[in-house]
């Protein structure tokens, strides 16, 4: 590794004697949450303690810790860091701080501080092991009580590591910015009239601008966890009332794993909070109280960069400010920046533009509400009005692309610049006006496409522009081909240098979804379904990219294969084995037969006029029986009960047939014979399952594992409540 991270945890064994130790005995520890994994026992993700909304991977022991004996590299000057709160002594207790460092020949060396006490907050404390390069040294840490006061009785201790401080290798930061609601087509580098990015347009000339870059799900959390996780929100199942599952990795998990360090900041609290799975793998993860903006966002990173903007790391950043805003004092336009030295384009609408207070009976609605009013006809819209809107959101754009200009000015004044992989996107984009409607809760395009630049390392792909159809589980794998980090094999994203170096093709099909909306959108065309009693729509982009003509009456040829690529992603995700079998062009006679020592479930237990099921048990052998004729179309669900167990399969038919066993394929075979055991080999879904077939009989197999959901979200306070209600999140 570039850059060595040591993170050490509390052990409960006494360290041996200096003297019976020798170098090559003393662990270097290379996992950033080595120890602390350790303590939690069984491979389980330590516990995470969040003080006055940081967060921190840490446990709560005795005012006196032995961290054990750690080998510093040879390399580098390091430091020693850990983060301490003593939550139960009086607001005026400052304690007193020592880290005590000894070496092999009995030597020690103290650094000494103090922290405020009580104060429910987390404080660093650091020593300077500089003096020590190469050595092995004993860390231990404790924490007194100033004179005249009682010893605490407990320590909150919180991301321990030992860290170096120059690299003997070139490293490689990763900074991924999320702007929050932010629609591609209102940036000038994506062909807009106004000068809203020029610091954005700047990086996307360094780096590669993805010009259809869709999001998975149109809000806040699920989108964010699709970044982390590179799983659709289909398969990470995190939402308002659950937490992601514990055992799905995140990028910060990866990154961290590979001696990475890695802090988030957000300008959000309620939907970004770490308990839902966000700060996993964060040696740092910060909200706010409720919201505060970029530059505040910014100002709490500088901090963390201060001693950790070196070597590899991983920083996280997500801004609020292009969101419509909560009635908060001092906040009545809907848009707008924080500060108002970025007034520009409303500057030049405000002089035509009507009040943006609403004021009857009693009410007096601003902000978020205004927009509510105007959504219930208690406002009426005009040009005048929605022209300021407009200016008004184009100026809180101008106000984050210039904090992420600091932020970039700030990695070259570092040298880290050209080095750095560094994204820039969004979780979703804003309606403004279209259909009668300001916010987002559609899967239309101003909602759906957002903008994605990447600045790659060392200047690989600058200036390039990709036009085709990339997806935010994208950036999972793509950060870990860049680093070198390791990666689940069942990501649902795919490494964009892979797309730019033409190792993969480009990608046919991405989804989007939305409340009640489920879209799958190709390169020219969009399919909308609905999760209710509405008929779909379906849109030709490239002649109507406003999506205004809905084209799904008159059945082009175009909007089969969407549709049925939405009918199998949206209704064809359950557990278990997948059976897509067609008879296209002409009549086909084919039998199934799949046995196991424990029950068969079917998602289907009737037959239909193409299909005839029959199950039986005997000798205990579960059986079941499938006979296709006709011309077929058919989606079979096959699991056993309890899940995960083997089942033998046998399928022939009158003629051969093509099959397409997960990603392989198709071959034509006249028999597909085979031991399914998810245990052994799990093929991945195809991305359609007609995708490779023109004509003729063909079968597609895939298995899809068992979703992990994690444990239930904590209800939200009556303060979260009114906050979210006040962006328009509940109603």
């Amino acid at each position: 590794m570039p850059c060595l991270v040591l993170v050490l945890a509390c052990s409960p064994k006494q360290a041996p004697a200096p003297e019976a130790l020798l170098i090559g005995e003393i662990p270097v520890v290379e996992s950033v949450h080595r120890f602390l994994r350790e303590r939690a026992g069984d491979g389980a993700r330590p516990a995470r303690v969040t003080l006055d909304h940081q967060a921190h991977e840490a446990f709560e022991g005795p005012p006196e810790v032995s961290w054990g004996w750690v080998q510093l590299p040879e390399d580098s000057p390091a430091i020693f860091e850990v983060w301490i709160s003593v939550p139960d002594a009086p607001m005026d207790a400052a304690s007193l701080v020592s880290i005590v460092v000894q070496t092999p020949d009995g030597d020690t060396h103290s650094f000494d501080g103090s922290i405020p006490a009580g104060d429910g907050r987390w404080h660093p404390h650091r020593a300077d092991l500089s003096p020590f390069v190469g050595q092995p040294v004993q860390l231990t840490t404790v924490v007194r009580a100033r004179e005249g006061r009682e010893r605490e009785p407990s320590v909150f201790w919180g991301g321990p590591m030992v860290f170096a401080t120059e690299n003997a290798a070139r490293p490689t930061p990763v900074i991924l910015i999320s702007c929050d609601t932010l629609r591609a087509d209102h940036l000038s580098c994506y062909g807009y009239g106004r000068e809203t990015s020029p610091r954005i347009d700047a990086l996307a000339q360094d780096g590669v601008l993805f010009e259809q870059a869709i999001v998975e799900e149109a809000w806040t959390l699920p989108c964010h966890m699709t970044m982390l996780t590179g799983l659709h929100p289909n398969r990470h199942r995190t939402s308002r009332n659950a937490n992601l599952s514990e055992t799905i990795p995140t990028i910060a998990d990866a990154l961290t794993g590979e001696g990475y360090r890695a802090a988030g900041y957000t300008g959000l609290a309620v939907w970004l909070y770490d308990w839902r799975g966000f700060g996993n793998g964060f040696d740092l993860y910060e909200v706010p109280a409720s919201v505060r903006d970029v530059f505040a966002v910014h100002a709490s990173a500088d901090a963390w960069l201060d001693h950790h903007g070196h070597g590899d790391f991983f920083l996280f950043l997500h801004n609020y400010d292009i969101h419509a805003r909560p009635a908060m004092p001092g906040v009545e336009t809907p848009y707008g920046p924080a500060d108002d030295r970025f007034l520009h384009f409303s500057l030049e609408t405000a002089a035509d533009a009507p009040s943006m207070v609403y004021e009857a009976n009693g009410q007096r609605l601003v902000a978020n509400d205004f927009l509510e009013a105007m959504h219930d006809g208690l406002v009426e819209n005009s040009p005048e009005l929605h022209a300021h809107l407009v200016a008004l959101y184009d100026d809180a754009i101008r106000s984050v692309d210039a904090a992420i200009g600091d932020l970039v000015d700030r990695l070259k004044d570092a040298g880290l610049y050209d080095d750095a992989l560094i994204i820039v996107t969004s979780d979703h984009g804003e309606e403004l006006g279209e259909r009668g409607y300001y916010r987002h809760r559609t899967v239309y395009e101003e909602c759906a496409r957002v903008p994605l630049v990447v600045k790659f390392p060392r200047g690989q792909f600058a200036g390039e522009r990709y036009a085709h159809l990339v997806q935010m589980a994208d950036l999972f794998p793509t950060i870990a081909e860049v680093t070198g980090a390791a990666a689940p094999d069942d990501l649902d994203g795919t490494s964009l240098v892979a797309f730019l170096e033409g190792r993969n093709e480009p990608r046919e099909l991405a989804y989007a979804q939305r409340a009640q909306y489920r879209a799958v959108r190709s390169d020219a065309h969009k399919f909308i379904g609905f999760i209710d009693e509405t008929e779909p729509e379906f849109y030709d982009l490239a002649s109507d990219p406003g999506e205004r003509h809905d084209l799904f009456a008159q059945a082009p040829m175009e909007m089969l294969p969407l549709r049925e690529a939405h009918d199998h992603f949206y209704g064809a995700t359950q557990q278990g084995w997948h059976f897509a079998i067609r008879g296209i062009e002409r009549p086909w006679h084919g039998k199934a037969t799949l046995t196991s020592p424990v029950q068969l479930v079917s998602n289907r237990e009737t037959s239909s006029p193409t299909t005839r099921l029959r199950q039986s048990h005997a000798d205990g052998i579960h059986t079941l029986e499938i006979e296709w004729e006709g011309e077929i179309r058919d989606d079979l669900i096959v699991r056993t009960e309890p899940p995960g167990q083997p089942i033998m399969v046998r399928v022939e038919g009158s003629e051969p047939f093509q099959l397409r066993w997960g990603q392989e394929g198709p071959a034509e075979v006249a028999l597909f014979e085979r031991t399914l055991n998810p245990a052994l080999v799990a093929p991945t879904p195809p991305e359609r399952p007609d995708a490779a077939f023109t004509d003729g009989p063909s079968l597609t197999v895939w298995f899809v594992k068992p979703v992990e959901t994690g444990e239930a979200a904590r209800a939200l306070t009556p303060e979260e409540l009114e906050l979210m209600e006040s962006l328009g999140y509940v109603n």
